[in-house]
């Protein structure tokens, strides 16, 4: 005797998944306690660079030259002055103070003067003073074109080693004057002051008006 077996239809589109029971997956998600820990840790964060900075920049205003202050201001990219929306970074403007302040301690004879006779705020407009018109000059020779091309850097280079025995001899004097080295005696002193001459001379030949009065 045979037992009759029903067959249910099965329909033409169906895959073998449709056949299995829906399971319900949850995702898992981050407990209240740890989104709020991050959210406070980030918070703190945030307010502490924006009062670490609001410190710098009063340091700043006050001419620290505090090692972290100058460090801070690099890292920040901060500045000392701005020129035409051109910043002076504040970190190359103490470096500058702290060459000058060195030079006229240790070398008094070579600027005719006395010990003494600059006060460190003498100084500090003094490079003030230079930083702003480099940053002037720069401005100006940008809007004609004129740039100190490599080979009359290298050309007054050569006229700079020319006055020492041997080059080894040049760079020990900058060091001990300015604290600087060969290449950055030249970006810092030489190209701004052959940019300057390049200007300087410009305006000198012209027949434009606009310059009647220089």
């Amino acid at each position: 005797m045979s037992i009759p077996i029903e067959e249910k239809p099965v329909h033409p589109e169906a895959t073998p998944s449709d056949t299995l029971p829906e399971l319900a997956v949850s995702s898992p998600s981050q407990p209240s306690w740890l989104r709020t820990f991050f959210l406070g840790v980030g918070s703190t964060i945030i307010l502490v660079l924006i009062v670490g900075i609001g410190v710098i920049r009063s340091s700043i205003r006050a001419g620290s030259d505090s090692a972290i202050v100058v460090k801070a201001a690099e890292a920040f990219n901060l500045a000392a002055a701005t020129v035409y929306g051109t910043e002076i970074p504040y970190a190359d403007y103490v470096k500058q103070v702290s060459t000058l302040k060195k030079f006229y301690a240790e070398h008094p004879e070579l600027v005719n003067q006395s010990p003494g006779q600059y006060s460190d705020k003498d100084i500090a407009n003094q490079v003030m003073t230079r930083l702003m018109v480099n940053t002037l000059v720069a401005r100006e020779a940008r809007k004609f074109n004129l740039a100190v091309t490599g080979e009359e850097l290298t050309a007054t280079r050569e006229e700079i080693l020319g006055r020492f025995p041997n080059e080894d001899d040049a760079r020990t004097q900058l060091e001990q004057l300015y604290g600087w080295t060969l290449e950055e005696y030249m970006e810092k002193v030489i190209r701004p002051g052959l940019r300057e001459e390049k200007l300087a001379k410009f305006i000198e030949d012209s027949t434009d008006d606009a310059f009647a009065a220089y």
